[in-house]
């Protein structure tokens, strides 16, 4: 499957923001973004349209685009993975996010649909599962594992090594 084909980022809110900027930061090719508030369709965000709810991705197939999870962490708790589960049904595949800045050990094995945020380090021997994100200058050290849709906050520092936050 290609990686040229265009993104659309799933909500609007602050965490999208930093995504979108993440992925023009990287050139990458964004279709727009869905969001389930109606007061939110029409706007843009860094130069990207909302462009509806996300119905729109009806008007699609998987095999047109890929998506991105622009929901952050929420109170609801897991709304991220309840996104990811639902549209993953579906089809579709889910983009990483790795901001320019960030420091990535060579060996780290990375889940899909996970974001490494600007100023991120994440050292050798780590396991970074889906749907996660290690957010603005996080520091993951040496043999760390996160499981599936785990948020590691910004300036968080994971040591010493072997760390295991399991799954939400």
């Amino acid at each position: 499957m290609s990686l040229e084909r265009s993104l659309i980022v799933i909500g609007a809110g602050g965490h999208a923001k930093v995504v979108i900027d993440a992925l023009l930061s990287r050139e990458m090719s964004l279709k727009g973004i869905t969001d389930q508030d109606p007061l939110r369709h029409g706007t843009s965000i860094l130069g990207v349209d909302v462009i509806g709810d996300d119905g729109v991705l009806d008007e699609l197939t998987a095999a047109d685009i890929r998506l991105v999870l622009g929901v952050g962490s929420t109170e609801a708790g897991p709304a991220r993975r309840n996104i990811f589960d639902n549209l993953k049904t579906r089809g579709y595949e889910f983009a990483n996010v790795v901001h320019p800045s960030a420091v990535i050990g060579r060996d780290v094995k990375i889940g899909e649909g996970a974001q490494i945020m600007a100023g991120a380090v994440i050292q050798p021997g780590c396991r970074i599962g889906k749907g996660v994100i290690v957010n603005t200058g996080a520091r993951v050290d040496h043999d760390c594992i996160l499981g599936d849709f785990v948020h590691i906050a910004p300036g968080a520092v994971l040591m010493p090594s072997y760390v295991n936050i399991g799954a939400y």
